[in-house]
């Protein structure tokens, strides 16, 4: 009787350990909720944003009428866009895909060196493209 008595003591408190739980569960949840609306509020958001999957070649931007005069002078890696990677030298479309995923994956760029973190993108591919990019806001 006295093992039966042990039994009912232990599932109750089970019971209570999983109420307790489940009520933190909730109570983080909400809270969460609550955060996330407020950020909402302010037009702030939690996600990054997102990067097409398949660009597609502006006219302007074509890889054919590349020449240095429609290339800025140094190219921000943290803001730059597909089509201005692909025109860095050594740098086409994949590259700038990878570039961009990279980006997508790792965050900001804190310095340009990161770029040989990339499958393909070695020392000589660096070599012709680091005067020509910097790590901005």
């Amino acid at each position: 009787m006295a093992t039966r008595d042990s039994e009912q003591t232990n599932i109750k408190k089970a019971r209570r350990v999983h109420a307790v739980r489940l009520f933190l569960y909730v109570s983080l949840g909400l809270i969460a909720g609550l955060m996330l609306s407020a950020l909402a509020e302010y037009g702030l958001s939690l996600r990054r944003p997102s990067i097409p999957i398949t660009p597609v070649p502006s006219p302007v931007l074509s890889r054919a009428s590349s020449t240095e005069e429609n290339l800025p002078t140094r190219l921000n890696l943290n803001t730059a866009t597909w089509e201005e990677l692909r025109m860095l030298p050594g740098i086409g479309d994949t590259y700038a895909r990878a570039i961009l995923d990279y980006r997508d994956a790792h965050g900001r760029f804190f310095f340009i060196e990161e770029l040989m973190n990339i499958p393909g993108i070695g020392s000589k591919r660096f070599e012709k493209v680091k005067d020509r990019v910097f790590c901005g806001e």
